[in-house]
C-alpha cells in the first residue's frame, strides 16, 4: 500500500506510512480527515457539502459519515477565524 500526499504546489509524493500515522504528524488547526481515504487541510478547502468537499484546485473529494459531522464542526470553526 502507498499513501499519496498532494501538495499545494501540484507536487505528488508517495510513502508507505499509513495515514493515522501521518495524521499524527500534522497540525492538528488545520488539518482534518474527512474520509477514510483522505486528510484535508482546511485552508484549501472552497466549499463543504454534506458529502462533498471541494478543494481550492477543483479536486472534490468525499466525505463519509463517520467523519462527516467533525469536519462540518472544523471547517466552520475555520472560517469563523477568518473574520
Amino acid at each position: 500500500r502507498k499513501t499519496k500526499v498532494f501538495l499545494v504546489n501540484g507536487e505528488c509524493l508517495e510513502t508507505t506510512e499509513k495515514l493515522n500515522i501521518l495524521q499524527e504528524q500534522l497540525d492538528p488547526e488545520g488539518f482534518v480527515r474527512c474520509h477514510n481515504s483522505y486528510i484535508v487541510h482546511l485552508k484549501y478547502v472552497k466549499e463543504l457539502e454534506r458529502t462533498l468537499v471541494t478543494m481550492e484546485n477543483g479536486s472534490i473529494l468525499n466525505v463519509s459519515k463517520l467523519y462527516g459531522q467533525e469536519m462540518r464542526r472544523r471547517f466552520i470553526a475555520w472560517e469563523n477565524r477568518k473574520f
